[in-house]
């Protein structure tokens, strides 16, 4: 397993499948809240379901309107179980605190793309993502 430590946001633990997108994410018009998939944007998660993954990407751009959007998923059961970022803004610590989602940031999403669709785990508390080393988490 691979372990790489950023800062702790917003505390908790979840699992589930890395999805990395290198490029940002706008939670209001690029998600499908209900469907809990990225249906638009300049990303290579393209109609891929976020639902129960750990999604990876730089930072959250667009509206204020992101908590509501996160809260919105989060009670569908379409959020994703954690979230990890470069940088994180206000909106988006906050639609994570609001869920009780994890949320870490300080990771180099660039290093971690080699990694996507492999299982991970989210350290919400230490700050910590740990990917397994294969795609279906067995070590």
């Amino acid at each position: 397993m691979i372990v790489i430590k950023g800062a702790s946001i917003v505390p908790g633990r979840s699992k589930g499948q890395l999805l990395v997108s290198l490029n940002p994410i706008s939670f209001l018009g690029m998600v499908d809240p209900v469907k809990g998939e990225i249906v638009a944007g300049e990303t290579n998660l393209i109609n891929m379901k976020i639902s129960g993954s750990i999604l990876a990407f730089p930072y959250m751009v667009g509206s204020t309107v992101a908590p509501y959007v996160i809260y919105r998923m989060k009670k569908l059961k379409t959020s994703p179980a954690a979230i990890v970022v470069q940088s994180a803004d206000p909106s988006l610590a906050s639609g994570c605190a609001l869920t009780e989602i994890p949320l870490i940031d300080h990771i180099d999403i660039s290093s971690i793309y080699m990694y996507n669709l492999r299982q991970a785990e989210v350290d919400g508390e230490s700050g910590a993502l740990v990917i397994m080393d294969d795609k279906n988490g067995m070590d």
